[in-house]
């Protein structure tokens, strides 16, 4: 019998800590459609394709039609001297490399999305590789610096396919993807984390009423 209590608690014990272990991300994507480096071709809402290999999704989030207003929103709280708007047009500085020049796209995991001449095809710049960003407005290099970079971490991420080509890594974004079946599904894992939980609990009180029981009947001595 008490072979048998030391098992169930055992096994509640593991459950619990494999739960603990499981990422707690809410939203998250599962990345079963796609290997990273692996050659892929995207169906764009205009017709074209963009192919190159998978370099991983960035900003993942269930709603990508929202990022406009959720951006406006995180940069009113920032301030408006603190973070350039979406479209402003950017000179940046990197620690390695030839200055470069676009109309700001949005941020997503660290990195900044500067945009192209093509509006489907974003430059992706990690933000602890860049040395300047100063609006370019017309006014050249008399445009002032935004300073504290590291504050742009928190801005709402821009949900996009990271790709590398000829030209480097870009990313897509995904309201510009036609063909989405084999873009990464939603799912909430911090359902799947609730669940786990409630079981773990069960098992541990099934275990210790069992012991409580157990004790009754232990023969008096």
């Amino acid at each position: 019998m008490r072979y048998a209590l030391r098992s169930v608690a055992h096994a509640g014990l593991v459950a619990f800590m494999g739960t603990l272990s499981a990422p707690a991300t809410t939203q998250a994507y599962s990345l079963t459609t796609w290997s990273w480096n692996e050659p892929v071709k995207l169906q764009l809402v205009d017709g074209r394709e963009i192919e190159g290999r998978f370099r991983g999704v960035l900003g993942r989030t269930s709603d990508p039609g929202t990022h406009v207003a959720r951006y406006a929103k995180w940069r009113s709280k920032l301030g408006a001297s603190a973070a350039p708007a979406l479209g402003d047009t950017l000179l940046v500085t990197r620690a390695s490399g030839e200055p470069v020049r676009g109309a700001l796209r949005g941020f997503a995991d660290k990195v900044l999305l500067l945009g192209t001449e093509d509006s489907c095809r974003c430059l992706v710049l990690p933000l602890n590789e860049l040395t300047e960003v100063r609006l370019d407005g017309g006014h050249g290099q008399d445009a002032r610096a935004f300073a504290n970079l590291k504050r742009w971490k928190s801005a709402p991420s821009l949900y996009s396919v990271a790709l590398e080509s000829e030209g480097g890594e870009i990313a897509v974004p995904v309201t510009m993807v036609a063909s989405r079946e084999m873009l990464p599904r939603p799912g909430n894992r911090t359902t799947s984390v609730t669940v786990g939980l409630l079981v773990c609990a069960v098992l541990v009180v099934t275990a210790a009423a069992a012991a409580v029981a157990s004790s009754f009947m232990q023969p008096m001595l």
